[in-house]
């Protein structure tokens, strides 16, 4: 698959066709790329006004939620997980950082329904990271809870 940087895309995903678009960002990012998820009756379009500052540091990932934008199909949040890993695979992106406003946090919060990916929460973002250290990321997000609560 070959695609455009800044341009719209479309999957076609459990009965729907989700629009997406992928900025490629920094020569040289200074991290996994962001992924921003919009909350109710918004669409990517959403991010505009900071995507150009975010691009030029990391790559990023914006797409519309099912029932939502120019995406075509019912709004199910049921496969809202479903359809983020979907555009992850389709973006040929193995590790990213979640972006989420308001409901777009449930959909980056939702480890049951993203079993075989692993949320880092730190510093408000979920870190995205599909391999085998979910026992090590859990640990260390306890150790990091624990100093926090420590430190007060």
């Amino acid at each position: 698959m070959s695609i455009a940087d800044g341009t719209d895309q479309f999957l076609e995903h459990g009965g729907a066709r989700l629009r997406w678009r992928l900025d490629a960002g920094a020569r040289t990012p200074e991290g996994p790329p962001l992924v921003l998820i919009h909350g109710w009756a918004l669409s990517l379009d959403y991010w505009d006004p900071v995507a150009p500052q975010l691009a030029a540091r990391r790559g990023l990932l914006r797409y519309d939620r099912r029932g939502f934008g120019a995406t075509q199909g019912p709004y199910d949040p049921a496969l809202a997980c479903d359809d983020l890993l979907a555009l992850l695979d389709a973006a040929g992106i193995d590790r990213a950082c979640l972006v989420g406003m308001s409901q777009g946090a449930r959909v980056a919060l939702n480890e049951q329904r993203l079993h075989d990916v692993v949320l880092d929460l730190t510093c408000g973002l979920a870190a995205v990271q599909r391999d085998e250290r979910r026992a090590g990321l859990v640990a260390r997000e306890q150790a990091q809870v624990a100093d926090r609560g420590a430190a007060q």
